[in-house]
């Protein structure tokens, strides 16, 4: 592995050979992919040792986090086709179109996020690899153990394809040239940059009809795993009115009987975390074992920033209309979480906007890296990127695309009326129009009835009188 400052040279080398288009050879990324995955295989101890040096995270969350790292490389390895790629390669010496041809970027350059650091390299690294791209990874000076075995341990297939800089890489025309992912900033200005909506807010909403001790146990997890640092962690919290305190009531429980599970913080040990929240504005309505729940109003401007670790912002709610105000107020959001039955969820998730809608849970998956990158077709949690997200469509055409027709006839053609879709006329009797119409024969009937009634007995006096 070659570890080096950045420089205009390092720059070019990598240009060129990115350019020499060995990353396209089926073959190649598989061998890259496989001698990744036994690498780490191998090193599974000394990355243990790493992330439990710069987190002290529960072993549960290590193990959470070597697996999806591993399963990324495995899956990146079986999404390579050998087969396909072959037959791909020769469609055009067969006369046939590769319409859905990709081709890579050339230079992934990778600036990772400090959340789940080894899974945010490596998840990127390992599609970067099966797309067929140079990476450089950017790894600042720094005491991190993480960093360190990346520096001194990590080893690939090709060194010339993965090159690890020590310096942040700055040159305008080069980064203009690569496939940026920085995980760390949400905006950037470069074409080919991968966007990171990190700073958006997450909301749950708990409706009367939710399950109070799977969501309170979901929400603490998610702001307590992973040492709360997760960018899908819940800010806010929506609650009902009417199930307040059970839902306050059920998160004493879960932090007091399974706080070790969780990787909540003992009290005597979470001075600083503590000292952080109790900064905070609203009224605490909880403050244990290093864990705080504060009540806001729905206006409060606190509700639009991302909340600190171990800390949830509580907002009652009378309704899910109210609900839905308040999360569009505070939006976008990077995720939203309804809690409540699936007719409620539905209402909730049509009229909130947000990037990905998880109900009735929160997986664990989803807390480790960086957030979903915008864009990703994949809806496969357990990856933050996929193949599609390191490559670009470069389509090849070999049949005749031009109208096969004279332009007037061509013209004509285009300009005929569309036929209309087939549709019913419209009318329907809604859930109003039935409650008008039930009430009007509760009202009208009786008296037509009585009416009708009436008639036939004078009816039949007159008939009686006449004989």
């Amino acid at each position: 592995m070659v570890v080096q400052p950045a420089s205009e040279r390092l720059y070019n080398e990598l240009l060129d050979t990115a350019s020499d288009g060995r990353g396209r050879n089926a073959r190649y990324r598989q061998n890259q992919i496989l001698f990744l995955h036994n690498q780490l295989r191998v090193d599974l101890e000394k990355i243990r040792t790493a992330i439990k040096k710069d987190t002290s995270s529960t072993e549960a969350d290590i193990d959470i986090e070597l697996g999806l790292s591993l399963n990324a490389v495995r899956r990146m390895y079986e999404g390579v086709d050998f087969n396909k790629s072959l037959e791909d390669e020769f469609r055009i010496a067969k006369n046939s179109d590769n319409i859905e041809r990709r081709i890579p970027y050339g230079v992934v350059l990778i600036r990772p996020t400090q959340h789940t650091r080894f899974f945010s390299i490596i998840s990127a690294l390992a599609a970067a690899f099966a797309a067929g791209n140079v990476v450089l990874l950017e790894l600042e000076s720094s005491l991190r153990a993480v960093d360190q075995y990346f520096r001194r341990e990590f080893k690939v297939l090709d060194n010339a394809s993965c090159i690890i800089v020590t310096t942040r890489v700055d040159n305008a025309a080069f980064l203009a040239r690569c496939r940026l992912i920085d995980q760390t900033t949400p905006v950037l200005d470069y074409p080919d940059s991968l966007q990171h909506r990190s700073h958006q807010i997450t909301v749950a909403v708990i409706d009367r009809t939710a399950d109070i001790s799977k969501a309170a146990r979901a929400i603490l997890a998610s702001k307590c795993r992973f040492r709360g640092t997760s960018p899908y962690g819940v800010d806010v919290v929506l609650v009902n009115e009417w199930i307040k305190e059970k839902f306050l009531a059920q998160c004493r429980e879960v932090i007091d009987t399974e706080r070790t599970t969780l990787g909540a913080i003992d009290k005597d040990r979470s001075e600083k975390h503590r000292t952080k929240s109790l900064k905070l504005q609203g009224e605490h309505l909880l403050d244990l074992h290093g864990v705080n729940i504060s009540e806001y109003d729905g206006s409060a401007p606190e509700l639009r920033e991302k909340s600190s670790a171990y800390a949830l912002r509580l907002v009652t709610v009378t309704g899910l209309v109210e609900a839905t105000t308040i999360a569009s107020a505070v939006g976008p959001l990077s995720a939203l979480y309804p809690f409540s039955n699936p007719g409620e969820a539905k209402y909730l998730s049509q009229h909130i906007d947000s990037d990905i809608c998880m109900v009735n849970q929160i997986p664990s998956s989803l807390l480790v890296g960086p957030c979903i990158p915008v864009g990703s077709l994949s809806a496969d949690i357990d990856i933050r990127y996929d193949t599609n997200l390191m490559s670009k469509p470069a389509p090849q055409w070999v049949h005749d695309l031009s109208p096969r027709t004279d332009p007037r006839q061509f013209y004509q053609q285009a300009s005929a009326p569309v036929k209309p879709v087939k549709q019913h006329s419209g009318f329907d009797i809604g859930f109003f129009d039935r409650g008008a119409i039930t009430g009007a024969v509760i009202i009208i009937l009786p008296p037509l009835c009585a009416l009708a009634y009436g008639g036939y007995r004078a009816a039949a006096h007159v008939y009686h009188c006449c004989i």
